[in-house]
């Protein structure tokens, strides 16, 4: 079992249609979801695209409900405002599409441990990617986290956009319990450090509101720690509980906002208010715990199973699995 990355590889490298289409084995997707999702793709400059995902099991407690309202706000204000700019820096692998030219170096890459596979970059059109096996690139391109991967390495091709598609919908099944949860979240924060790091390199090359953006969120992801640790911490130790007060409060309004803005888009019940209300705290317990302790442990790269165990398996399989296969016009 050589894990998700040479089973997405192979199967990319084995296929011959130019649209590969992703779905998590614990994803379901409605009906017309995937005609939806690949329409973007009649773009010549669209080289991904991301579908809308939901909480399947939305009913089995109070974690799952918070997650539910999570991916609602995450997903349409997140990734479509980054799709208005053609830069959405995640394509979820619970519903995703790409253009097969555009991630095949990365998929050879993946099925050999050769420096650039130059050879077959000719058949891709993306001669721009003999930097996937240098230094540190080298080690990014093979972390767990193959969704930011792919989605970076798609982006990254001369004018390429990379766009979510709303009504391309898909409901997954979500993390019941806080071990699950917090496990996922651990993962998830790698790989996001990973995919940011890679993205970094070319997010200048796009437009200005594009890039000012990007890095902006990086700069203020990174400080977000600081920040946290001052108000709830040092503040409070040096007696001064109003500024702490001030932050949670001008937190806990900020979840207001958003449960109002998904309670408007979605005209259904008012649950998103609290919901995403009660989503300030565990924000913050996240990034005082986790998000710190996966910044500190960027090279553990074993993949958490459901069950919560870890398992780590070979970056490449021993040898090349199969050759790539031409796309077909």
């Amino acid at each position: 079992n050589y894990g998700k990355r040479v089973a997405l590889a192979s199967a990319v490298a084995r296929a011959r249609g130019e649209m590969i289409v992703c779905i998590d084995s614990d994803s379901f997707v409605e009906r017309d979801a995937i005609k939806l999702l690949v329409q973007p793709l009649e773009d010549s400059s669209v080289a991904a695209v991301c579908g809308h995902g939901e909480a399947a099991n939305r009913d089995e407690g109070f974690l799952p409900k918070l997650q539910h309202y999570w991916y609602a706000e995450m997903f349409r204000l997140v990734k479509g405002m980054e799709s208005r700019l053609g830069v959405v820096g995640c394509c979820s692998g619970m519903l995703a599409a790409y253009r097969r030219s555009a991630i095949l170096p990365l998929v050879n890459q993946w099925l050999s441990e050769k420096d650039g596979a130059s050879a077959r970059l000719v058949e891709s059109g993306r001669s721009d990617a003999s930097w996937l096996g240098r230094g540190l690139t080298g080690r990014l391109i093979k972390s767990p986290g193959e969704d930011r991967i792919l989605t970076a390495f798609a982006l990254s091709g001369e004018n390429a956009r990379v766009v979510y598609q709303s009504n391309a919908i898909v409901h997954t099944i979500v993390p019941r319990t806080l071990r699950q949860f917090v496990k996922q979240q651990l993962r998830w924060n790698r790989a996001w450090m990973h995919g940011s790091l890679l993205a970094g390199r070319f997010m200048w090359k796009k437009s200005l509101a594009a890039s000012t953006i990007f890095y902006l969120h990086q700069f203020l992801t990174f400080l977000t720690p600081a920040i946290v640790i001052y108000w709830l911490i040092l503040d409070p130790l040096q007696g001064a509980w109003m500024g702490t007060i001030g932050f949670l409060s001008g937190t806990l309004y900020m979840g207001l906002v958003h449960g109002l803005n998904t309670w408007s888009y979605r005209k259904t019940s008012l649950a998103s208010v609290p919901y995403l209300m009660m989503f300030v705290p565990v924000s913050l317990f996240l990034t005082l715990t986790v998000l710190l302790y996966a910044w500190a442990t960027p090279w553990k790269m074993g993949w958490v199973t459901r069950t919560g165990k870890a398992v780590k398996t070979p970056s490449v399989p021993e040898a090349v699995l199969l050759e790539s296969v031409p796309a077909s016009n």
